[in-house]
């Protein structure tokens, strides 16, 4: 049902500190996007848990370099 796999996704995200399906990540980490726009794509979605979650992979990947 529709509630079990949206309580398996969440679990999921919960247990593994992870976004299942993140566009913004994976463009970012197949190269279709650069650090600005994901960045950018950030800020365009306000203060909420998702676009922090973008900022936690921006930052880390900041920290490679």
């Amino acid at each position: 049902s529709m509630h079990e796999a949206a309580s398996f996704v969440r679990t999921v995200e919960l247990r593994q500190g992870i976004k299942i399906a993140c566009l913004e990540e994976i463009a970012f980490s197949m190269g279709y996007i650069n650090a600005d726009q994901l960045e950018k794509a950030a800020n365009n979605l306000g203060t909420n848990e998702y676009s922090a979650y973008i900022r936690k992979i921006l930052n880390a990947s900041r920290n490679e370099h």
